[in-house]
């Protein structure tokens, strides 16, 4: 029962976030490839702006749908899989005593990392896909986001992988 509510959200989430990318993509004034860089930034941000309440609604249903030790073993994965910046899951950045103003520098550093990657976040078929490029980018966000933790902070975010 509760893989089938999870495949429910998530195909929910899926749906809505096609739906978003496709509107955005369908209602700008050229295709994205022959946009200039800031038209491509205006539209990846109209998209990542509107997915943000599908993200953070699917993030609510599905710890309301796992058990404590699920949610740990999800935490653990979450960090694992993407380091330092899960701290943008409340979950864990509350565990991890995230302040206020290090919560707005790493979205000033997420923002950075949208213009840098701008292009390439919104593709039409993978083989635009440049992953060099790309995990370039994210491990400057990653160490970035590593460097704006105290010690304290990327102890306990060890702590949660383990």
């Amino acid at each position: 029962a509760q893989a089938r509510e999870f495949s429910a959200i998530l195909r929910r989430a899926d749906m809505a976030l096609t739906d978003l990318r496709v509107k955005t993509l369908q209602g700008a004034d050229t295709d994205f490839f022959d946009a200039s860089p800031a038209t491509q930034l205006k539209i990846v941000r109209k998209i990542l702006d509107g997915a943000k309440t599908t993200h953070s609604e699917t993030a609510d249903q599905v710890r309301k749908l796992l058990t404590p030790e699920q949610l740990v073993r999800l935490e653990k994965h979450l960090v694992r899989t993407i380091g330092a910046r899960a701290i943008e899951f409340a979950p864990i950045a509350d565990r991890l005593k995230v302040t206020d103003q290090q919560q707005a520098a790493f979205a000033t550093l997420v923002e950075d990392f949208d213009e840098q990657t701008a292009a390439l976040r919104v593709v039409y078929e993978q083989k635009y896909f440049d992953y060099q490029e790309f995990d370039r980018a994210l491990a400057k966000l990653e160490a970035a986001t590593r460097a704006l933790l105290t010690p304290d902070q990327a102890k306990a975010l060890v702590d949660i992988a383990k």
